[in-house]
């Protein structure tokens, strides 16, 4: 389960919304995806 996640985990500094955003909103948006990632591999299992 952890290797499904790694992958998308370090491509994320593409990440769509925001242009030049700070560390702190990066760092918080990582959290958001990382989450919905969670869930998402929660609800497929």
């Amino acid at each position: 389960m952890g290797c499904e996640l790694e992958i998308p985990v370090l491509r994320f500094p593409k990440w769509p919304h925001g242009h030049n955003f700070q560390p702190a909103n990066k760092f918080i948006s990582w959290l958001f995806y990382l989450k919905k990632a969670i869930e998402l591999v929660r609800t497929e299992h």
